[in-house]
């Protein structure tokens, strides 16, 4: 049959004894975008629906026809020649088939040295199967080549990453799988480190956040001994979360926290680098109020011979150096101190106020370097 629409129709289903016809003409057609007929017009219901199949169409479509016309005359004989696409290639059926459809293949699955050509989509889709070892090295890949792993347990995985797709053709929700294996033909291409494995996991479509395939990849590296790799994996996946997980601007604010001050708690010496820096910062303050007049002695006469062990004093929580109550910041004051040879004026409500965020600060990184220490703002 000749898909001409300037006729003649003779040899079309209408042109051949057939009262309605709906579908496509010619040896195959996409299911996703066929060169789709109406009669003898040509129709595009798939533009602006990407989720629109030619299967679930033509089913629906041929109810549609058939319910008005058994309702008025339902003793009238019928016939309908129904002819699915998804049967010959190419096969193109919905996701929710696939799925019930689990592939359990149990052995090897090799696809070295496979090759994906064409611009059109390709790839190779195991959402939901299972499979010992999967070999994915030395494949030609094409823009349009996706990898399809959702739900997918595999025992072993061994690829190498020239044969990675391209930056958003990843797809590994759920994954899981047992080992990173790297053959000895093709260690020169081993991917098995968490750098390697992190530009991987970054292959993943961008602007959404899955914890599990970070998790996977960490616990993987944490069983052969990688404890530093695992970390590396976990502190990336909650820079990704940050940028795309689902968070509100509370949780993002003490996101930002965690990763500023401990590192969402893989590095709780951060808080003594951030501890050192504010006694800094303060005993400096302490400093200028006291030659500025601000703060004053409670007994006379008295002079800051320390004003580092003062702010210390004031920053440490329940430990008491016996410093900071010799001394009480009067609000009511301004003057001058010279810092490195510069008049620098001094208030003493600002002072209060930063000596009192300096308390508060001395306590948040005390908790946050014990939670971070002892795990528990990571585990699990």
């Amino acid at each position: 049959m000749r898909p001409v629409q300037a006729g003649p129709f003779n040899q079309w289903p209408n042109g051949m004894g057939f009262d309605y016809f709906y579908g496509f003409v010619g040896g195959d057609a996409s299911q996703w975008q066929p060169n789709l007929f109406r009669n003898t017009t040509a129709i595009y219901p798939f533009l602006g629906h990407p989720e629109w199949n030619l299967e679930t169409a033509m089913a629906d479509d041929a109810i549609h026809y058939k319910r008005p016309l058994k309702e008025i005359a339902p003793g009238k004989p019928w016939f309908i020649y129904y002819v699915p696409g998804a049967t010959h290639a190419p096969h193109h059926p919905t996701p929710e088939w696939i799925r019930k459809i689990r592939a359990n293949i149990g052995v090897d699955l090799d696809m070295s040295n496979a090759q994906f050509v064409g611009n059109y989509r390709n790839g190779l889709q195991l959402e939901d199967a299972i499979v010992h070892n999967l070999w994915w090295m030395g494949v030609k890949t094409t823009p349009n080549t996706l990898l399809d792993l959702r739900e997918t347990k595999v025992s072993v995985l061994s690829d190498d990453p020239a044969s990675w797709p391209a930056p958003g053709n990843l797809d590994i929700e759920a994954f899981t799988y047992g080992r990173l294996d790297c053959p000895q033909f093709w260690v020169k291409d081993c991917a098995s480190d968490a750098a390697s494995r992190l530009r991987w996991l970054n292959l993943q479509q961008p602007g959404v956040y899955y914890p599990q395939p970070y998790r996977q990849l960490a616990a993987i590296l944490t069983a052969r001994g990688d404890r530093s790799g695992a970390r590396k994996v976990l502190i990336e996946a909650q820079n990704r979360e940050m940028r795309w997980g689902n968070l509100n601007l509370t949780q993002r604010a003490w996101g930002w926290l965690l990763w500023a001050t401990i590192d969402y708690g893989y590095e709780s010496s951060w808080a003594l680098f951030w501890a050192a820096l504010l006694t800094i910062i303060g005993g400096v303050i302490v400093r200028l109020a006291h030659d500025a007049g601000v703060m004053k002695p409670v007994q006379p006469e008295r002079k800051i011979s320390a004003p580092f062990a003062c702010s210390l004093d004031v920053l440490l929580p329940i430990v008491d150096l016996r410093l900071q109550h010799n001394w009480w910041q009067d609000p009511t004051i301004k003057g001058t101190a010279t810092l490195f040879g510069c008049r620098v004026p001094v208030n003493g409500a600002v002072v209060r106020a930063y000596l009192w965020f300096h308390i508060v600060a001395g306590y948040l990184l005390a908790a946050l370097f014990i939670a971070g220490l002892s795990g528990l703002l990571h585990k699990g």
